[in-house]
């Protein structure tokens, strides 16, 4: 049900609404709608017809609902997302405090933000954003009847049946046609989004894991890195059953170590180990399964796989540069800082031990996508691009964290391996000699996406556009109530 602001009207036609005699308005807007071209009132490009209207005004809790009307007419962010089906996310938090905890007013707003809800999320994932629509997942909370529910959710129905049909029409030697695609899905944090479908979904859910565990298990042999990746983004998935999250476990497992022996070592001897051990998680997966070729036989290929950032990449460059000498660190207090393109950047978060969390918030105001990679707690590297113009938190369970970034204009690092520009935040800066204790990463807790506005500082990546396209460069601000330092 699309939503259209009777109040808009009201003003229209000089109707005093803050202590309406409903008799008074039909009088009115009889003579207005009379007075109109077609039946139909014009105003800023939205339509009102005589027998909507004085439906509304029929309504035997018309008098409620008046005061939820004049409520959104307020929050003009909560309107716009109603009327035109727009909506600013952070500026979406603010109605959503306002409202969330109101169930008449929910129940009021359900039927029309059902629709604005469903529309919004179809723009999210086409194409697939899934940070932003793991964060609009949140506001579902404003549909709360199950004929609303069925109409929220009929786009994301739509998107993972699309989805699931395409895994379903590819083998490993047409999978490649359907990358661009599935790199959204294994370069974004997608189980963010998967995790929050609500309950009714489930089904669409555990069809969903089922063909991407059977994507991974059919490319295995003629694509390490990308079973790898995708299995990487099925682990961290929870709402699934609890047959696929321990199958899902368990072949990740095996998928991590034969993809860790082949990038260390690509070796003959290895190799020829590493099918051997795919051949097993393959075995496993048909009994589970049981929709997989068992035709797919591996060649005896000494393929290097090549990873940006693998997890001892990643571990050895927090080794070399989370060692903090005061000698090599320059202090830097609000100057932007010059940032190459595709150098990799080593940012290090250091915050007072009595400090429970640590929080930011990353703007990329660049030209370019900015690509993140972050471990969890068991030193998996997640990595996600933010594209410009676009914003991300990221908030942890611990006084300290670090990330690698880049702004990524061609697909080379320009400094070798095991080498990055380190940047040091804290609010408490220690130049004493000392190591932070980043390899702590048991139990930690990152949320990716939504720190609830509990971030400590922002960092501000923007492109000098002032300047000849040739000559434009890129800075880093960091905004707020710490101190930072880079390597001299």
């Amino acid at each position: 049900m699309q939503y259209l602001s009777p109040i808009r009207l009201f003003e229209y036609s000089n109707i005093d609404y803050s202590n309406p005699d409903t008799g008074r308005i039909k009088k009115i807007l009889s003579v207005e709608f009379s007075l109109s071209e077609n039946g139909i009132i014009s105003i800023d490009d939205f339509d009102y017809s005589k027998n909507d209207i004085f439906e509304e005004l029929q309504n035997e809790n018309f008098l409620q609902r008046l005061e939820f009307h004049k409520q959104i007419w307020k929050e003009k962010s909560l309107l716009s997302c109603l009327e035109k089906n727009e909506v600013s996310l952070p500026k979406a938090k603010e109605w959503m405090l306002s409202g969330v905890n109101n169930p008449e007013f929910i129940s009021f707003i359900s039927p029309y933000f059902a629709t604005s809800f469903d529309k919004i999320m179809r723009k999210f994932l086409n194409p697939a954003d899934f940070l932003k629509a793991s964060e609009w997942m949140d506001y579902l909370v404003f549909v709360n009847h199950t004929e609303d529910e069925e109409t929220a959710l009929s786009g994301i129905r739509l998107f993972i049946s699309e989805f699931v049909k395409t895994l379903k029409n590819v083998n490993k030697t047409t999978y490649k046609t359907i990358l661009p695609q599935l790199t959204l899905w294994i370069k974004q944090p997608c189980y963010l989004f998967i995790n929050k479908l609500p309950s009714s979904l489930y089904k669409y859910t555990d069809d969903l894991v089922r063909a991407l565990i059977n994507f991974t298990v059919r490319i295995q042999f003629v694509d390490k890195k990308l079973c790898y990746q995708t299995s990487s983004q099925l682990v961290r998935i929870t709402n699934t059953s609890s047959e696929l999250s321990k199958l899902i476990r368990s072949n990740h497992s095996i998928y991590k170590n034969a993809y860790s022996i082949i990038y260390i070592s690509p070796t003959t001897k290895l190799f020829k180990w590493g099918p051997l051990i795919f051949m097993g998680i393959f075995v496993i997966t048909i009994i589970l399964i049981g929709v997989l070729n068992p035709s797919d036989k591996t060649k005896n290929k000494n393929t290097k796989i090549i990873e940006e950032i693998s997890t001892e990449h990643y571990v050895s460059i927090r080794e070399k540069y989370s060692h903090i000498y005061p000698d090599s660190l320059k202090l830097i207090q609000e100057e932007p800082v010059f940032l190459d393109n595709d150098v990799l950047y080593y940012l290090m978060v250091e915050n007072k031990p009595s400090h429970k969390n640590s929080a930011l918030k990353l703007k990329n105001n660049s030209q370019f996508p900015i690509t993140v990679f972050i471990t969890d707690n068991v030193n998996e590297v997640l990595y996600l691009d933010i594209d410009p113009s676009s914003e991300f938190e990221i908030a942890v369970n611990k006084p300290y964290f670090d990330f690698i970034f880049r702004i990524k204009k061609s697909g080379k690092i320009s400094l070798k391996k095991g080498m990055a520009v380190p940047i040091l935040v804290s609010d408490s800066l220690n130049l004493s000699q000392h190591k932070v204790n980043l390899d702590d990463v048991s139990g930690r807790e990152i949320d990716l996406g939504n720190s609830k506005d509990i971030h400590n500082f922002t960092l501000t990546i923007t492109t000098y556009l002032n300047a000849p396209e040739l000559l434009r460069s890129n800075y880093l601000i960091v905004d707020g109530d710490v101190k930072w330092a880079i390597k001299e």
